[in-house]
């Protein structure tokens, strides 16, 4: 333990000895890292739109993994007049989820009426004009993937449901057979059976009351219809609407008149980080050289 406490001595000895390569060389990092973001970096200006995704029920979470495949960025960006190089500009685009709940104040409660999920987009661009435009391009281009998406999975939805319905309906026309009929037609009332003007729906009613398993198929096909039926109301509803009816999901961002910081005081801190530690290294570097050449000289 003492050997240990004098060479841990030791080590704070040659470090406070050093001391003054050890400032230099961590203020010159964090002074040339200073120069380089305030006057040799170009500021950048953050554009920024929201979008609600909750009108579509599209999943966030996917819509973020979509949005990370490569190029996507950079197709949208592609199409904004003035940006240079889409691809290196797509590196300055992030998106995040927010969850976002709308409340009303009145007779002094604060009620929440709607919970929305949101994505926020931002943009950095070295031109505020452009930053603020391309954000807001690349809003709308991401409203109309998410409804083209989101009609890509109703119209599988649709087509899946139906696929469902012919099979149910050909287990119903199995059920409704010459057996069932003459079954249920033995327990129906002669007068009201040939007094109907349908009597394959009265058969059918029979045959809810007696076949359990009849039953359960056609409870299941009624539902079966109902999700179509909602499926199909709204593919009509987004089919029908345009982007100026989708834009009051779109929550526009106004042109950046600050630039942001660029991470400076991030990288300053990790400039001092590396200054303190390279310089800590050359220190002792040179103190085991120092001593190795010590250590020759005295077997000399």
């Amino acid at each position: 333990m003492e050997e240990q406490e004098i060479r841990l001595r030791d080590l704070v000895e040659i470090v406070w000895r050093d001391r003054l390569p050890i400032i230099i060389i961590t203020s010159l990092a964090v002074i040339l890292t200073l120069i380089y973001s305030c006057f040799i970096q170009k500021p950048l200006f953050e554009g920024v739109v929201r979008i609600n995704v909750s009108h579509f029920n599209y999943p966030v979470n996917g819509l973020i993994d979509e949005t990370a495949q490569s190029g996507f960025w950079t197709q949208i960006l592609s199409e904004v007049e003035g940006v240079s190089n889409p691809v290196t500009a797509s590196d300055k685009v992030t998106i995040e989820p927010i969850e976002y709940r709308e409340k009303v104040i009145g007779e002094g409660q604060i009620v929440e009426i709607e919970k929305a999920d949101l994505v926020e987009v931002r943009f950095r661009y070295p031109d505020a004009v452009l930053a603020g435009e391309a954000a807001n391009h690349i809003g709308e281009e991401l409203l109309k993937y998410v409804k083209e998406r989101r009609l890509e999975i109703l119209h599988d939805k649709k087509e899946e449901l139906t696929k469902e319905l012919e099979m149910i309906d050909e287990q119903l026309e199995k059920a409704f057979s010459d057996t069932h009929k003459s079954t249920a037609r033995q327990n129906v009332d002669s007068d009201t059976l040939f007094s109907s003007t349908n009597v394959d729906d009265i058969v059918n009613v029979r045959l809810m009351e007696l076949d359990p398993a009849y039953r359960k198929i056609a409870e299941r096909r009624g539902e079966n219809m109902m999700a179509l039926n909602v499926i199909i109301l709204e593919i009509d509803k987004l089919d029908n609407s345009d982007l100026n009816e989708l834009s009051r999901w779109i929550y526009m961002g106004r042109i950046p008149a600050v630039p942001v910081s660029g991470q400076r005081f991030l990288k300053i801190a990790v400039a001092f980080i590396f200054g303190l530690i390279f310089s800590v290294f050359i220190v002792f570097f040179k103190h085991y050289m120092s001593d190795d050449q010590s250590s020759v000289k005295s077997k000399r």
